[in-house]
């Protein structure tokens, strides 16, 4: 596989604030900005020019403009310097990835990493790729920061997934599934997979599993971060669980969610949860700020939402591996260390808890724990492979 899946199959592109935030009100249209043309004037410069026109969406593509200019964020960086250590076999030092380069500077750099024999990195997707589901609103972007820091001999490859619903009835888990077990298919037909989903993406992928074995084919491994199992209710003959895990996640909680919050955001937070735990309506307002995202992912969101609360989860003959972020949400209440998916695991649970919360753990500096803890997972299946091959 050439590049990761996540890159070819669409990127949200947000327009900026002045101050290089994603600016999820204005109209993508602000990022055709005019620039002076300044076309790549070396063959290296031309090729990262290729890669920031496949990342940015933009046909013009100068060489002394800059990435942020041309309506670049953080994430798209992320995604782009993914792609350029894939062409070029070289790790570009961190020191580098900062302030609004340009296609010539960090053509320069490249060339004289290459001229000073620079160590390659892996070559890039000699081995099965890692497929993985991203969260509720399907946006591929929100890998990224996890696709820059696993093995590059996995690539990771993402799968948008997208709620279909028709004349007014919710759509399904298991189309959803279907779907892009059809999409993963085409791209390596047959077995072992590397499957795994983040948030609601972990029950999509946990459904993708069961499709998959049904079919013949063999999960080499499945990989949930940090998802609950829909449906998964609380018991009361659980209670002395559920008040010693209280205890444990009050501090992880306070360090990774209060401390980094505003009290307006608190207030916001406690509210969303508490109608949560009430089963209060059935909007997706109830676990997403809605007022972060445009108005398109606001209503892939509900749909997914929908097709989620009507999910349950059947037994799976496989093993799951569950990747929980230490720090849970504090009135998000829990008895089982798996989240519930002990229960519908027959293989049985590895249980690994990563540092940060649902969010900050898929961001720097915890998705590097993250991403760890998940190529140690691909080392150990892949070692099992080539030892009974």
């Amino acid at each position: 596989m050439s590049r990761p899946i996540w890159c070819r199959a669409g990127l949200w592109l947000l327009p900026l604030t002045p101050n290089r935030k994603s600016d999820r009100v204005a109209p993508p249209a602000v990022l055709r900005q005019s620039v002076t043309s300044n076309p790549a004037s070396t063959p290296i410069e031309a090729e990262v020019a290729a890669i920031w026109r496949d990342v940015l969406k933009h046909d013009c593509i100068p060489a002394d403009t800059g990435f942020f200019r041309l309506g670049g964020d953080s994430i798209l960086e992320i995604g782009m310097f993914v792609l350029i250590e894939q062409k070029f076999r070289v790790s570009v030092r961190p020191e580098f990835q900062s302030g609004d380069i340009t296609v010539a500077g960090l053509a320069a750099h490249i060339a004289a990493l290459l001229a000073a024999g620079a160590r390659p990195v892996q070559p890039p997707g000699t081995l099965r790729p890692f497929f993985c589901v991203p969260g509720i609103g399907g946006d591929t972007l929100h890998l990224a920061a996890l696709a820059r820091h696993l093995d590059p001999r996995h690539p990771l490859a993402a799968l948008r997934h997208q709620a279909m619903p028709e004349a007014g009835r919710p759509d399904h888990v298991e189309a959803i599934a279907a779907r892009l077990v059809a999409e993963l298919l085409e791209q390596q037909p047959e077995g072992p997979f590397l499957l795994g989903g983040y948030s609601a993406g972990a029950t999509i992928a946990f459904e993708m599993a069961q499709q998959l074995t049904a079919l013949g084919h063999a999960i080499a491994l499945l990989v949930l971060i940090d998802a609950r199992r829909p449906g998964w209710r609380l018991r009361i003959s659980g209670l002395a669980a559920i008040s010693l895990n209280f205890a444990r996640n009050l501090g992880p909680w306070v360090r990774e969610d209060l401390a980094r919050s505003s009290a307006r955001q608190v207030l916001r937070d406690t509210q969303r949860k508490l109608r949560r735990l009430v089963g209060a309506g059935s909007s997706v307002e109830n676990v997403v700020e809605l007022s972060r995202y445009p108005a398109e992912m606001q209503v892939a969101m509900q749909n997914t939402y929908d097709a989620l609360r009507l999910y349950r989860a059947q037994p799976w003959s496989g093993r799951v591996t569950l990747l929980r972020a230490r720090a849970q949400p504090v009135l998000r209440l829990y008895e089982d260390p798996s989240l519930g998916w002990g229960a519908v695991a027959r293989g049985g649970i590895d249980l690994h808890c990563v540092p940060g919360n649902h969010k900050t753990a898929m961001e720097e500096p915890h998705v590097r724990s993250l991403a760890a803890a998940l190529n140690s997972c691909i080392a150990r299946v892949s070692e099992q492979a080539a030892r009974t091959s």
